[in-house]
């Protein structure tokens, strides 16, 4: 194994979401400042592939709490998403909330 190997970051849950397009102004400012709260407080970070994943540098599977409650929060506001899932990649398992 090749030392770039070596520093890989394994995520195993991340979060997929896309807000919809015909949001009101400020519900869409209102779901925008949750979703950086949690990635402030969970130390998540969104990737270029738009999903958020646990910021690297954690152990085994110390990203699930951060990510789980991330999409459970972000869950309280469906209505503001066009899509919202939770992507458990050990398990290859997707729960969709819409």
């Amino acid at each position: 194994m090749s030392n770039i190997d070596n520093l890989k970051q394994k995520y195993n849950y991340k979060i997929v979401y896309k807000l919809k397009e015909n949001l009101e102004e400020s519900k869409k400012e209102f779901i925008e400042k949750k979703i950086e709260t949690c990635i402030s407080k969970f130390n998540l970070e969104k990737h270029k592939d738009g999903a958020l994943y646990k910021k690297t540098g954690f152990k085994g599977n110390e990203d699930f709490g951060g990510v789980t409650f991330t999409y459970a929060l972000l869950k309280e506001n469906v209505d503001c998403f066009e899509k919202l899932e939770w992507h458990d990649m050990y398990a290859d398992l997707v729960k969709r909330a819409c």
